[in-house]
């Protein structure tokens, strides 16, 4: 299905005209179909980026990723035509909330580099007494309930700083920073 929308705003001569009026011109974004995978997978090369910690792994899925001849690279440096078809984040080393400066920091140098419609995902491990910085990712999206979009959790899990709260802690979903 086609959206009306999208095609006039993003092309020919009603796309000047929406950018002179102001009005949103939406991404066009890249859909798989189940029938057919896109080809290619993603629309340029794919970085992996890691802690410190998760160095071995982050390799062994750069490996991985290689036998689907994607262009993996785990160096942050591009041409001046290229752009990051998509930028993977693994996380499952970490051991204390520290840990994640370096890697949001390298994180946040490529972003300006990621094509329309590229992603960014972000692998982590959580378990029951895991410390607080493996759920730490979660934290970095803002709370659906918080009043300002600039306000980020930055308490341990279980609380977000918004104002709404649960009755009950057992009623939260699993993962959820609330």
């Amino acid at each position: 299905m086609s959206d009306t929308y999208l095609e006039l705003v993003n092309s020919g001569i009603t796309a000047s005209l929406a950018k002179k009026l102001g009005l949103p011109r939406p991404a066009r974004l890249r859909r798989t179909d189940p029938a057919s995978v896109d080809s290619p997978l993603t629309p340029g090369p794919v970085l992996v980026l890691s802690d410190a910690n998760a160095s071995a792994e982050a390799d062994t899925l750069a490996q991985g990723m290689l036998d689907w001849d994607l262009d993996v690279r785990r160096d942050t440096r591009l041409s001046d035509h290229e752009r990051w078809g998509a930028v993977v984040l693994v996380l499952t080393g970490l051991r204390h909330p520290a840990g994640l400066a370096a890697p949001a920091l390298e994180l946040g140098s490529v972003l300006r580099g990621l094509s329309p419609g590229g992603r960014v995902v972000t692998l982590s491990r959580t378990s029951p007494t895991a410390a607080p910085s493996c759920r730490g990712p979660a934290g970095w999206a803002p709370c659906s309930r918080a009043r300002s979009p600039s306000r980020r959790p930055a308490s341990p899990p279980g609380r977000c700083g918004c104002r709404r709260r649960s009755s009950s802690s057992s009623r939260r979903p699993s993962g959820s920073p609330c």
